[in-house]
């Protein structure tokens, strides 16, 4: 590997350095250019401790004095490369060190330092550019990141919206990219260092790496048997797979990375930069959702808001100022539910799933799940194996039968709904019970009608998982800064959303709609 590490003039990187670069690549050697303005990166903190002899380096390092990293010297450096150097080439220095590592000396060393040199600049929607590191980018090139393409952000949701066909991969580079916006934020004020910011990259990448085929979906099909979320899944995938090998070869520490993705490390206020009403994650969902779906329901200012973050005693603050762009995005997140995720035909095909994946659990290896099974799941593979199966039974004939609807937009047909703003769901046991006696009432098979309960706190959850129910505000009056706590509910246009968004709906296929819904509406008053 040879690493060319340049100033960012352009008459270096398009001459000299460059002629250089295209010979070594013709040699096959791997060779990169990048800007080196000054000593604040690792690599360049270890070159200027060298040069100030503040540090000793391995005696078989070669250190050569050249004029300047010109094209004649090429000679020199190809001496070295037979003897298996790696180069590190600075000309930005006065002195315009090049040296090597030669004689089988171990790559640890520069591995450690390269990965903090950006690697590539991604384009995605929302974003456009966002700057990836080498740590990073070999957890994103991982198979196990990788299988986050093929995971639906919101599963079943295209069939309504057919823009919606983004996935927790670009979700999870969308959060990191916010969640780095914000700790230079905070950086800017004396709050965090930029090695705080490199765990707040890698926690906000992984905050979604336990999410199973279809999201939130396959969560509530694994909650009915085992009482396991996809926390819990994505906190065994950060400590026991190549994931956390990589964040530990990075020089990170993966335990405190993973403490820290999932809302449990000891610093409050960047738990909160991950998940919460402040939250990258909620900024990156709703415009990337909004976006996808075309609801003009998710038009926030995420700029102004990381811009306006601030901390105190431990805690998340945002700025008086940017109080009317925290009113928007709550409204803006509110909005979503009603037209996007409890869309009523949106909630269609995704009781359809969980009917079919229910049904078929135990052939398909849902309910005795194991860590190197469920990496390799997929949308795409779960309604393959239920499609495929080669049972004879009922109830894996009706759930072939589901999936086949669902693929071809044949869809459960809501005939009745109830909107409710109280925290109460109702339970299996009461829902059982409608389901009996609207099948009874109506003549209809018990097993054709679907009894739905969607519930989800309007204000979004903290890491903790409680509603957020306060916002602290940091006010600045010349020389004295105030920080106050404000309750949701002293909050005008927030607090008339403030509770629970809870449905309660009545699916069944199309051939029973009327005399489903005719039994329902009296069943149900």
């Amino acid at each position: 590997m040879i690493i060319a590490i340049e100033g960012g003039d352009q008459a270096g990187k398009k001459t000299q350095s460059q002629l250089l670069v295209n010979k070594l690549n013709s040699t096959k050697l791997k060779t990169k250019l990048f800007s080196f303005p000054d000593y604040t990166t690792p690599i360049g903190k270890e070159i200027s401790s060298y040069l100030e002899g503040k540090v000793k380096l391995d005696p078989k390092i070669i250190h050569c004095l050249l004029a300047a990293n010109r094209y004649e010297k090429l000679a020199e450096i190809n001496d070295a490369i037979e003897k298996n150097s790696v180069l590190v080439m600075n000309r930005y220095y006065q002195s315009n060190w090049v040296y090597g590592l030669v004689n089988g000396l171990k790559l640890d060393w520069l591995e450690k330092l390269d990965s903090d040199l950006p690697k590539a600049d991604l384009v995605i929607p929302i974003h456009d550019f966002i700057r990836v590191y080498n740590s990073e980018l070999k957890i994103i090139d991982s198979p196990i990141f990788q299988r986050l393409r093929r995971i639906k952000q919101l599963s079943g949701a295209h069939l309504i919206y057919p823009g919606a066909q983004h996935a927790r991969f670009e979700h999870s580079l969308g959060v990191m990219h916010i969640a780095s916006m914000a700790g230079n934020s905070l950086k800017e004020k004396g709050i965090l260092k930029s090695h705080d910011i490199r765990e707040i990259r890698l926690a906000a990448l992984l905050h979604d790496i336990g999410h199973g085929p279809f999201s939130h979906l396959f969560e509530e099909v694994l909650e009915r048997r085992q009482k396991i979320s996809h926390e819990d899944i994505g906190k065994k995938i950060i400590l026991k797979t190549e994931i956390g090998d990589s964040i530990s070869k990075s020089g990170f520490d993966k335990r405190f990375i993973c403490k820290l993705a999932f809302g449990d490390s000891k610093f409050q206020f960047m738990n909160e930069l991950i998940s919460g009403a402040l939250s990258a994650d909620i900024m990156d969902y709703l415009l990337r959702d909004g976006y996808f779906t075309g609801a003009e329901h998710a038009k926030i200012d995420h700029n102004r808001l990381t811009y306006s973050l601030d901390v105190f005693k431990d805690q998340l603050a945002l700025d008086k100022s940017a109080l009317v762009n925290f009113e928007t995005m709550m409204i803006s997140r509110y909005q979503m539910f009603k037209a996007v995720y409890f869309h009523k035909t949106v909630r269609a095909g995704e009781v359809m799933l969980l009917e079919a994946m229910d049904l078929a659990r135990d052939h398909i290896g849902l309910t005795s799940l194991k860590l190197d099974e469920f990496v390799k799941l997929t949308d795409d593979t779960i309604i393959s194996d239920i499609l495929s199966l080669d049972v004879n039974t009922a109830d894996i004939k009706f759930a072939k039968k589901i999936v086949d609807d669902y693929q071809h937009r044949r869809l459960f047909k809501c005939v009745f709904e109830s909107d409710f703003n109280n925290k109460t769901k109702l339970g299996k046991k009461r829902l059982d019970q409608i389901k009996q006696e609207i099948a009874k009432k109506s003549k209809v098979d018990e097993n054709e009608i679907f009894v739905d309960s969607s519930t989800t706190p309007s204000m979004p959850l903290s890491p903790s998982k409680k509603e957020s129910n306060s916002i602290i505000l940091i006010t600045n009056n010349g020389k004295k800064t105030e920080a106050t706590k404000i309750p949701i509910s002293k909050i005008p246009i927030v607090s008339t959303m403030s509770g629970f968004m809870n449905n309660l709906r009545v699916y069944t296929p199309a051939k029973n709609r009327k005399k489903v819904e005719i039994a329902a509406k009296s069943v149900i008053r």
